[in-house]
């Protein structure tokens, strides 16, 4: 009868080490050579890419494509190719007759000079970019803090005005029920309900346009939001009439 033999020993012995190195080692060791291999293989085809679409692109302007044209045959060749999002394009103008067209996609870059002599001329007319953007950005920065400085400043007049039209139209509700003689005395009593920084901020006059009409003329003090835009106090005014009713 045939031994059996203890697998611990058959790992122990060099028997075993092979087999542990021919199961786990190489497997992964292969796996790692055939992510670099298609890790390269990638970026070979994306530098192949940016090739032929510099090539072909380049080729298009110098017979005479229109930008439009161009767009149209970029999104073929990238299809062509199998291209996830297309590549962006550089032209720059380098002189009258010469410019340089550079293809950028995931990392990869190629630039070839083209003639522009027989180009369409939109491309020949075009100017490269190569400014800071720094300025634009300060420039949209201080419109937009502007506009809404602006937007806040009519806002608070707005409000004054409103508030001014509601005082005036209170003040002379409030002295309608008197004669044209007692307008001020019942102006004043009315008055005193407001609350003193109300007061502060507030100038009036009444009087009578004839013995059946009172009038009373409101201004409201305020401040902008954005002084620097206009200094200094503020008015609105509002003027209102109304029936005078004694004994009211």
């Amino acid at each position: 009868m045939s031994r059996v033999r203890n697998p611990l020993a058959l790992l122990r012995s060099d028997q075993g080490s092979a087999v542990i190195e021919f199961v786990l080692v190489y497997p992964v060791a292969l796996v790692m050579i055939l992510l670099a291999f298609s890790d390269a293989n990638s970026v070979q085809l994306r530098q192949l890419s940016v090739t032929l679409i510099a090539r072909e692109i380049g080729r298009g302007i110098e017979i005479g494509l229109t930008p439009r044209e161009i767009n149209n045959a970029l999104s073929v060749l990238c299809d062509d190719l199998g291209l996830e999002g297309d590549p962006k394009l550089d032209f720059e103008r380098t002189d009258a007759n010469n410019a340089v067209l550079t293809v950028n996609y995931k990392g990869e870059r190629f630039a070839t000079l083209i003639s522009t002599r027989n180009s369409d001329e939109l491309w020949r007319q075009w100017q490269s970019d190569r400014g800071s953007t720094i300025p634009l950005f300060v420039g949209l920065v201080a419109l937009l803090m502007g506009t809404c400085a602006l937007t806040m400043n009519m806002s608070a007049t707005n409000i004054a005005a409103i508030r001014a039209n509601d005082l005036s139209s209170s003040l002379v509700i409030a002295v309608a029920g008197s004669v044209p003689s007692d307008l001020a005395e019942r102006a004043t009593n009315f008055a005193q309900d407001w609350p003193s920084e109300l007061r502060t901020r507030v100038e009036y006059e009444v009087g009578s346009t004839d013995t059946l009409t009172a009038s009373v003329r409101l201004c409201y003090r305020y401040e902008l939001i954005w002084q620097w835009l206009s200094e200094g106090t503020k008015l609105a005014c509002s003027e209102r009439k109304a029936r005078l009713i004694p004994g009211y």
